[in-house]
């Protein structure tokens, strides 16, 4: 192992709790086949477990392997395209074979959901316009059905089961 990086595989994640701090720290394998543990740093916001066989880089401090740390991860299995300016977060199988969800961040500003094809829809404010819908529609055929001598029953629309709460637009 040189004093600047050394990459190796990711085999295990375990948290472990020093000075009131929980760490994360990661079982890697070497390039020699030596197994060893380092810290996992990720960044603020974003927690992670890699899959096994994940490529790390691990920085040592002093030349000492109980002292290293990873800064980096990359899963090696997966092709993810993107053009510039883009971000894709994802998740995978537990092998790192598969991308199980991912939210794309695209360069002309649009949120991709697991590669969705279909728009999102304000809730409220569809669910607004389609009771004034029914309310302006109630009155008029009210008004037809009495000036023939009948009655309109009424209608009415019910789309709360379409509201989706874990997915907020602006």
């Amino acid at each position: 192992m040189n004093d600047i990086n050394y990459i190796a595989d990711f085999k295990q994640l375990t948290q472990e709790t020093i000075e009131g701090k929980e760490l994360d720290n990661a079982k890697v394998q070497g390039i020699d086949n030596d197994v060893f543990t380092a810290q996992l740093f990720q960044q603020n916001g974003v927690v992670s477990n890699p899959p096994i066989g994940t490529k790390v880089i691990v920085i040592p401090f002093g030349n000492n392997r109980k002292n290293s740390v990873i800064i980096a991860t990359k899963n090696f299995n997966l092709k993810i395209t993107q053009n510039a300016g883009e971000i894709t977060i994802f998740s995978t199988d537990t092998v790192g074979t598969t991308i199980q969800a991912s939210i794309k961040l695209d360069n002309t500003g649009q949120i991709i959901l697991n590669e969705g094809t279909d728009f999102a829809v304000a809730h409220t404010d569809l669910n607004t316009a389609l009771q004034t819908f029914i309310t302006d529609l109630n009155t008029k055929l009210t008004a037809a059905f009495t000036a023939v001598g009948g009655s309109w029953p009424g209608t009415s629309i019910d789309i709360s089961g379409s509201k989706v709460d874990d997915v907020r637009l602006p």
